[in-house]
This record gives structure tokens, C-alpha cells and sequence, in this order.
């Protein structure tokens, strides 16, 4: 079978990692790699001795390559898949897939035009076995019914982290702040754990960056849902350092936390390690490291054409919930979900 042929646009911080997922799959080649950068396309040329353009045109015109990968900031996400979409590729996008829901919306719509594309979002913590392995347990009711759930998210962001990026810290290019930079991935594990949510009503502040950023250093909420039981989320930036996150469940007969890349299971007060996630991290700890398997699957899910389950509409709900968050603390009043 010929390989599939992809690119990857963005090569800072995270398109490394991709191209290292890449590498390891071997129906898969690494075609080409674009970014404004010099030194950064030098870095992928020589370590995979791909191509290298500066302009995203350049790759969408070649017919060897299959799969984009959009590693940019926010605010080129959309726009640069549905120029890829338009010319015939499949898109994996990292999260956000979008910085609005207007931008959510067109996407979505563009993809009714093309229905044999294959489009996911990179939310990786979902491939992680800890993840996984709480989700069967709640499937199976192994702590019994949910009564509640919460997300804490306490990490660190310096004045110099948004300096060095000009697109971070404003709502016009990176969308929002903690939630739809850091807590985006809590948020999705949230709604994927403990199932649809009717509404939410939050706050937002700039606790620790006043005069620095436009967006959001911290952020709460309460969420509502469907099967009448709540759910507490807290996230910031004004930590002092990265902390683990956490994220438990509470049942009728047990609870389950996942905390420092370990699943707990605690019953009549006794608490037992029930899952580790293993791998090899790569780039920054918070990450994790399943983006391998992530991009492994959609890869998968192309060759044996069958559906991926984090497509546009999944990781959508992710930024519904953040918007709801925002439209809430404007209106001081909770945000019906949609779903769109």
C-alpha cells in the first residue's frame, strides 16, 4: 500500500511532536513541513529530510500530500482547514478547533460539501489509559451512579510566555485565556466522563496579569447536566507552578480521581491505584504523552475508512461550554447548551 502523505503547518512548540508521531507510522510519511520560521524549518529538514516551504499554499497545491496537520495558533485553525478541506486534504487540527462558535459553525458547514474528509481535533488525554479505564468504570457502573463531578486546574503562565507570542492574551487571535488554552482539555474530559450537560454558568478574571493580557488568567464554573447531578470546575494561570490536574468522579458507590497520571479508586475510605499512564513524554510534561496514539488512530481511521471520534462536532462541545462560560459571566445568568 502507498504511504499516506502528510504535512505539517506550524513547527513551534507542538508540530515537533507531530512529526515525531509521524515518523513512528509506517504507512505514513512526512512530506513536508511549513512555517514562517527559518531556523524552525531548518530544525525539520535536517532531523526528517522533508520539504520546507514558508507559505501553506505551496503544500495545498501538492498532490502527494493527503493529511494536513494545522499546528498554528488559534486563530489560523479554521481558516487554514477549510483551505485544506477545499483542496482535497483530510485536517487534524490541535485544540481549539475553533476560537468562536461562528467559526465552529463554518467549519461544520464546509464539511457537509465534503463529506469523504476526514477532520479531528487533537485532544489527546483522551487516548490515555487512565482516561480510558475511567471511562469503562463509569460505563459500568463500577462506583455506581454519578452524583458529581469536578476539574481543577492550577498552573502557571509568566508575563514573558505571552511577550514571546504575539498572538497570545487577546481574544482576537488566541480566543480566550485558561480556558480555551489550558483548561480546554479538563473541560472535554469533563463532558466525555460524565456525559451531556443542559447548562453552565461561570466567571471569569484577570487575577495575576492585569495590563499584560486582554483574555483570562482564571476562570470557575458549575456545570449542569442532563442526568440532574453537577458538576464544579475551577482552572488558572496564577499558580506558581504547574501543578497536576485534578479530576473526580463522584459515585454512589465509590469515587475515582485521576491526579499525577494515576487512576484512584477510593471505596469505605480505603483508595487504590487502578491505572498508570505509561510512554515516553515528549515536549512539556502537562502535555502528556498520547499524542502518539491520537494521531496513530486518525491515521487508522483514514486507511480502514471508519468514523473518528473526535471530530468536528465532539471537540465542538468543548468550546460551547467555554463560550457559555464567557456569555455567563457577561450576563450574570447560566447558558442553555446547544450543542451545535
Amino acid at each position: 500500500m502507498k504511504k499516506l502523505g502528510s504535512a505539517i503547518i506550524g513547527y513551534g512548540s507542538i508540530g515537533p511532536i507531530h512529526a515525531e508521531a509521524i515518523s513512528n507510522l509506517p504507512q505514513v510519511q512526512l512530506k513536508a513541513v511549513v512555517d514562517l520560521n527559518k531556523e524552525a524549518r531548518e530544525r525539520a529538514n535536517n532531523k526528517y529530510h522533508c520539504q520546507v516551504y514558508e507559505q501553506y499554499d505551496q503544500v495545498l497545491q501538492d498532490s502527494e500530500i493527503q493529511v494536513i496537520h494545522i499546528c498554528t495558533p488559534h486563530y489560523l485553525h479554521v481558516p487554514m482547514a477549510i483551505q485544506a478541506i477545499q483542496a482535497g486534504k483530510h485536517v487534524l487540527i490541535e485544540k481549539p478547533v475553533a476560537i468562536n462558535l461562528k467559526e465552529l459553525a463554518d467549519i461544520k458547514q464546509i464539511l457537509k460539501l465534503y463529506p469523504n474528509t476526514y477532520a479531528g481535533v487533537i485532544f489527546q488525554n483522551r487516548y490515555n489509559e487512565t482516561s480510558i479505564k475511567a471511562k469503562k468504570m463509569i460505563e459500568n457502573k463500577e462506583i455506581g451512579e454519578i452524583l458529581g463531578i469536578k476539574g481543577i486546574l492550577t498552573w502557571y503562565r509568566s508575563e514573558d510566555y505571552y511577550k514571546k507570542s504575539d498572538w497570545r492574551g487577546k481574544w482576537e487571535t488566541e480566543g480566550g485565556g485558561v480556558l480555551i488554552n489550558q483548561a480546554i482539555h479538563t473541560l472535554d474530559l469533563m463532558q466525555w466522563l460524565g456525559g451531556k450537560i443542559k447548562a453552565i454558568k461561570g466567571s471569569v478574571d484577570i487575577r495575576s496579569l492585569q495590563n499584560i493580557i486582554e483574555v483570562e488568567d482564571t476562570a470557575e464554573a458549575t456545570l449542569y447536566f442532563e442526568s440532574k447531578y453537577r458538576g464544579i470546575f475551577y482552572a488558572t494561570n496564577s499558580y506558581t507552578e504547574n501543578s497536576s490536574i485534578e479530576l473526580a468522579v463522584h459515585g454512589s458507590q465509590g469515587n475515582i480521581t485521576l491526579r499525577d497520571r494515576q487512576l484512584i479508586l477510593t471505596k469505605e475510605g480505603q483508595s487504590t491505584i487502578i491505572a498508570k499512564d505509561r510512554g515516553i513524554q515528549k515536549g512539556k510534561p502537562y502535555w502528556g504523552s498520547s499524542h502518539q496514539k491520537q494521531i496513530d488512530d486518525f491515521y487508522q481511521c483514514i486507511i480502514q475508512k471508519k468514523d473518528y471520534s473526535i471530530s468536528i462536532e465532539e471537540a465542538g462541545i468543548a468550546i460551547e461550554m467555554i463560550q457559555g462560560i464567557y456569555q455567563s459571566d457577561r450576563t450574570e445568568r447560566p447558558y442553555k447548551m446547544q450543542y451545535l
